[in-house]
């Protein structure tokens, strides 16, 4: 089960952080250099965040070496922020007087680490998150103005439109509100989803609209999860909010919904209709927000209390709807407290919460020795990363802040005295097949021990876009599921799209279970195969700046289609389009025969000019942000279409294996095979063994069933490689000198990770 765990982590969660050289890899520290003409920068920035937190023009900002002209910056933050500090939180604004953006980011948010002594609080605590929803990615950045070092901040992506469109593919001007009172409040008159009325005047004061309108649908939302609470998942994704819930009361981040305020977090009205919660501002997780209420209402203002928090605060609430209407359902209930217990058991429980928290430390411990303008001694911020210090803030009474490590200690041993947490769930094994043509019938089995079952449920969806649909499983004898009552469930859906994700909830009376447990964010996948009548849309790239040139010696998007079957297919009055509303955009030129295991190349490049019998162009562009592309046969009938997410520069987006696969991100394999170590007859992908997982032998195994040499690398926790080599189809891994923790593996198009005791 933990060598599982791992791997997902490390393949849907860590691993961009690890691989992907952008501004949010934790492997490197970051370097912006703003400059402002006015020496008394600091006084008209503290005069403005006085007034109306307004923009000050800068002359230039530098990050890591790239300059941008005339951006904006403004101090930002409530309580982070002091008019006597000389590290204030602040917001960098590159698009300001134009369009410009550094990796496609156009927000750069500095915090200064002043209510966390230990300052690894919000990375870390967004690194633990984005393996169970969308979350933000924070790493850390030395900032200089005008050539003078203002010392270490906390690099937190910001959520914007575009973090939006990435993570969920919705619409850019969808409803999108900050759940944090643009007005300061007082305590329980925060973003709490309260319904105060149909009047949206009511509402100015406890949200801010970061989109054109939306006022509607957010009273909407309210008013169901008030009044409606039935009808809730139709409006807002439940599991979201269970994830956001369930991260707060186990993390202890009480600045958040959870607490007082009920504040910092986002919604985003998606293309189904339903609101999203983003989770936001984790500077004060684990354990240092010090205004909660327990049970009697009393106020907990030291950590050791906290440790001890109930995992129902607010539920008696009417002030918390999202907590006392959702965990008031009896299922909702048990799968936040499934949420709860698999994050425990994966990061608490492992140590892996640790093991990272060590990891960020050994990275910054000597850039934070060297910042004058640090608010803690070098001793405190060592000690806080297991130990408590006093801390005193906003004229309060003297408190302890515990350390990160031990109060999550110390939160694991309370969750371990509590009967809901002893519970044991069902057991659920998947037995599902996925030797499934398109438009045939996948019969999805599981079966399911431990107890008499309330229910088994199967969550599914067929485009990554869209809501998982959830239904009851059936153990009767006529569902492909075996005899009845024999433990074995099953249902049977009709493949209409080549991919179908789903996953299982079962419950009984006294706790429930998913399979995958990371879900609704992780799922188990069917890939149909395709008809060997079917072309298929192979490989794209909607970025090309230096990787592949046309004819004409353009960098210009292209599509690549490919013929799987046995026979030559005349593409004449077929057509490809990203427009669903128009299906005919782009008509492939007459004459175009694709001959059997043969791709074509259409340039997406706006310029039909240029179309030659050789080089095809077509009538629009691919947009980087990702969209739908559809191919049309010649009977006018959907041939087949993809939807693809947000894409990087020089990278392809291409199935894997050839043909028929899934769509990953990918080096170019122009008019070739996408996967040179699986043929088309060989269509079962590659799958790479780690094993003893975790490992304490001082050693462990790699093993890969296919021919061809296999190039190997290691990184450890801060993406710094620990070991490159080759192999052909097993290899084994000394780590006698290696320190404890988690390490990533990268092998050709693979990845998995290791975990060292």
């Amino acid at each position: 089960m933990l060598k599982y765990i791992l791997f997902l982590c490390s393949y849907l969660g860590i691993q961009e952080s690890v691989f992907s050289q952008d501004f949010y890899n934790l492997k490197n520290v970051q370097e912006i250099k703003l400059y402002f003409k006015e020496f008394n920068w600091r006084d008209i920035m503290n005069d403005k965040a006085l007034s109306d937190e307004s923009y000050t023009l800068a002359q230039k900002v530098i990050v890591n070496g790239v300059t941008f002209e005339a951006v904006g910056a403004k101090f930002k933050g409530n309580s982070s922020f002091n008019f006597a500090y000389k590290k204030n939180p602040i917001h960098i604004e590159l698009d300001f007087t134009k369009d410009q953006n550094y990796q496609g980011y156009k927000d750069i948010k500095l915090s200064n680490g002043v209510g966390d002594p230990s300052f690894i609080r919000e990375a870390l605590g967004f690194s633990i998150l984005q393996n169970y929803t969308n979350a933000p990615r924070a790493n850390f950045a030395k900032l200089w103005i005008n050539d003078i070092y203002q010392g270490l901040y906390t690099n937190t992506e910001a959520v914007t439109k575009r973090f939006c469109n990435d993570h969920f593919s919705s619409s850019a001007n969808n409803a999108f509100f900050k759940c944090t009172p643009p007005v300061f409040q007082p305590a329980e008159n925060g973003s709490s989803l309260l319904y105060l009325g149909r009047d949206s005047g009511k509402y100015l004061s406890y949200y801010e609209l970061k989109s054109n309108y939306g006022w509607k649908s957010l009273i909407d939302l309210c008013d169901t999860l008030n009044n409606h609470i039935q009808a809730v998942e139709n409006i807002l994704d439940v599991d979201h909010a269970l994830w956001m819930l369930a991260f707060n009361s186990l993390f202890l981040n009480f600045d958040s919904y959870n607490g007082i305020f009920t504040q910092n977090y986002y919604l985003w009205r998606d293309d189904n209709a339903k609101f999203k919660s983003i989770l936001w501002d984790l500077n004060l997780s684990f354990g240092v927000f010090p205004y909660i209420k327990d049970a009697n209402g009393l106020i907990l203002r030291d950590s050791l209390s906290q440790s001890k928090a109930s995992l129902f605060l607010g539920l008696n609430e009417v002030n918390k709807p999202l907590i006392s209407k959702l965990l008031s359902n009896a299922r909702f209930s048990k799968m936040y407290i499934a949420h709860i217990r698999t994050m425990a058991n994966e990061m608490l429980r492992t140590n892996a919460y640790r093991i990272q928290a060590e990891a960020m430390h050994d990275k910054i411990d000597n850039i934070i020795l060297s910042d004058a303008n640090t608010f803690y001694q070098f001793s405190d911020y060592k000690k806080n990363l297991y130990h408590s210090i006093k801390y005193k803030s906003g004229g309060l009474d003297e408190i302890m802040i515990f350390g990160v490590v031990g109060i999550m200690q110390m939160r694991l041993k309370y969750l371990d005295t509590l009967q809901i947490m002893q519970q044991v769930p069902p057991r659920i094994e998947n037995l599902s097949q996925n030797n499934v043509y398109l438009n045939d019938t996948a019969w999805i089995n599981a079966r399911v021990g431990n107890f008499m079952q309330n229910g088994v449920m199967l969550g599914y969806r067929n485009m990554s876009t869209h809501s998982f649909t959830r239904v009851p499983m059936f153990d009767d004898g006529r569902h492909h599921d075996g005899l009845a009552q024999d433990g074995i469930f099953g249902y049977g859906l009709v493949l209409k799209n080549q991919l179908l994700q789903y996953y299982f909830w079962a419950e009984n009376e006294n706790a429930g279970i998913f399979s995958p447990e990371r879900a609704e964010h992780e799922y188990h996948t069917i890939v149909s195969k395709i008809p060997q009548s079917s072309i298929v849309i192979n490989e794209l790239m909607a970025t090309n700046s230096s990787s592949i040139q046309d004819p004409f010696g353009e960098y210009d998007d292209w599509i690549e289609l490919y013929n799987p079957t046995s026979t030559t297919v005349d593409l004449s009055d077929w057509h490809i389009t990203d427009n669903s509303a128009n299906l005919t955009k782009w008509k492939i030129p007459n004459g175009n025969l694709l001959a059997p295991n043969s791709y074509l190349i259409i340039w997406a490049d706006e310029d039909s000019s240029q179309n030659t019998k050789t080089s095809l162009h077509a009538n629009f562009k691919l947009s980087t942000t990702g969209e739908r592309l559809i191919l049309i046969n010649n009977n006018k009938a959907i041939e087949d279409e993809i939807t693809f997410p947000a894409q990087k520069t020089n990278v392809a987006y291409a199935r894997s294996p050839n043909g028929f696969g899934l769509f990953a991100f990918q080096e170019a394999t122009f008019s070739q095979n996408n996967n040179s170590e699986t043929t088309v007859q060989n269509q079962e992908p590659l799958k790479m063994e780690i094993y003893p997982n975790p490992t304490s032998f001082g050693e462990f195994n790699i093993k890969i069933k296919s021919n061809g040499l296999k190039h190997l690398e290691i990184f450890n926790a801060l993406g710094e490689q620990v070991y490159k080599g080759e192999f052909l189809s097993e290899i084994r891994i000394e780590t006698s000198s290696w320190i404890p923790g988690i390490y990533f593996i990268k092998c050709d198009q693979m990845s998995g990770s290791i975990l060292l005791n």
